[in-house]
């Protein structure tokens, strides 16, 4: 009986180290099989921008120096994104226990956050970008991007026919009498503040209102001594002089650029070529010495426009030919020797002059002129301004008055409210004769 047992428990003890056998067999083997984990990849990473800061447009140049801490080479995929855009994805071969550096060039279009990542790695970079402008006097200005708070000194309806009333903090005086301003129903013009004019600016009250660019004429002979000033302070100034047609355009374009409002800046060209092409179209083919003789007269009567200026433009566009052309400068005082000499076919007064068209009609000096003799003499509405998109429907009037015949057919009044609806979002505060 005992030699029985102890028979029973040799065999459960030979089967039990049997099965110990076979679980270390079969775990070995599974060990051996089983896929080695890789060893982990460590690297060091550096990114670096050649310039602390970029103007829109320039050429970004990123360096990225990757040091493989692994005493094997690897291959890694570089990727680098701006915001959200990747600009570079590249693999990347990197030498055991030493470095590679990799280039990266793109174009900086607005400040950005940029994304450096190899393998699992990954840095960031902030991509400070301005805006470079140049104003009238040929002056590159580095602005913020994102400009916040300006104070307009010059054409200020532009500003607010961009959409960008929301960034000005301060507006010349005479903003406050501005037909158009006191015409936009969303604000109110008189609540803006002013800390003068561009020909009589009070700097204390400017720097007050805290503002990063001012936008300011640069036909007072003061401007340059304020301009300097001003940036001694810190304050960038662009300045204004518009001397053509072609400035206006070229106005609208910088006022754009300023605020980040290139596209509504193109839209209001485009708005203004509408007219001004047709206008264009209807006299083109009108022979010189056919073209009716014009003058344009401002604050006093013998005051007329020369060869320099957007209304001597007006008068060409128009069909017409300006004898004071002949004459340098916006402004040239004559004789009224000269004016009988000239002997103009229409006259046209300047809005803001204090005499009118009965004034030169009842003149006695200017009786045997062919303007007043004929009735031709025109005086267009007060506060028109001629540096801004509504300049159009002045020229229209003008081919009107000098080639009535032409335009017929055309309702100034109508051309007048459509383009102020497009342009300012109300019809024209100014009354045209149809």
């Amino acid at each position: 009986m005992k030699r029985f047992k102890l028979q029973g428990k040799s065999s459960a003890a030979v089967a039990t180290v049997s099965l110990v056998v076979a679980v270390v067999v079969i775990a070995v083997a599974v060990y051996m099989l089983w896929p080695a984990k890789p060893a982990e990849c460590r690297f060091e990473l550096q990114a670096s921008l050649d310039k602390p800061y970029y103007r829109v447009g320039d050429e970004v140049s990123l360096s990225i120096v990757i040091r493989n801490l692994n005493d094997t080479a690897t291959t890694q995929t570089v990727e680098v994104k701006v915001d959200d855009e990747v600009v570079y994805s590249e693999d990347v071969e990197i030498p055991a226990s030493g470095s590679k550096t990799v280039a990266v060039g793109f174009k900086a279009e607005k400040p950005s956050t940029i994304t450096v990542t190899v393998g699992e790695d990954s840095t960031t970079l902030s991509l400070e970008v301005v805006r470079c402008v140049t104003d009238f006097w040929g002056r590159d200005i580095e602005i913020p991007y994102n400009v916040e708070r300006v104070v307009v000194l010059a054409e200020y309806e532009i500003v607010y026919a961009l959409g960008a009333w929301d960034k000005v903090v301060g507006v010349s005086k005479y903003a406050y009498t501005n037909p158009v301003m006191c015409a936009l129903k969303d604000i109110n013009i008189s609540e803006v503040p002013s800390p003068g004019s561009s020909w009589s600016l009070n700097v204390e009250e400017l720097l007050a209102l805290d503002p990063q660019v001012v936008l300011i004429y640069g036909f007072s002979g003061r401007t340059a001594e304020t301009v300097e000033q001003l940036e001694n302070l810190g304050i960038k100034c662009v300045v204004l002089e518009l001397n053509s047609l072609d400035d206006i355009y070229r106005l609208i374009r910088l006022y754009g650029q300023i605020f980040g409002k290139e596209d509504r800046a193109e839209e209001l060209i485009q708005i203004m070529n509408q007219t001004l092409d047709m206008i264009r179209e209807r006299t083109a083919n009108i022979p010189y010495d056919e073209r009716p003789k014009v003058i344009h007269t401002w604050s006093k009567k013998l005051k007329v426009t020369g060869n320099m200026g957007v209304i001597n433009d007006l008068i060409e566009l128009a069909g017409g030919v300006n004898p004071a052309s002949e004459l340098e400068g916006k402004y040239v005082t004559v004789s009224i020797e000269q004016i009988i000499e000239w002997d103009p076919d229409v006259i046209i007064i300047w809005g803001i002059a204090k005499y009118g068209v009965e004034d030169i009609m009842n003149d006695t000096q200017w009786q045997t002129i062919s303007a007043v003799v004929n009735g031709r003499v025109y005086k267009y509405p007060r506060g028109i301004c001629t540096w801004s998109p509504e300049v159009v429907v002045l020229a229209l009037k003008f081919a009107k008055w000098i080639h009535p015949e032409l335009f017929s057919d055309v309702n100034v009044q109508e051309v007048a409210d459509q383009l102020f609806m497009e342009v300012y979002g109300i019809p024209s505060p100014f009354e045209w004769e149809p």
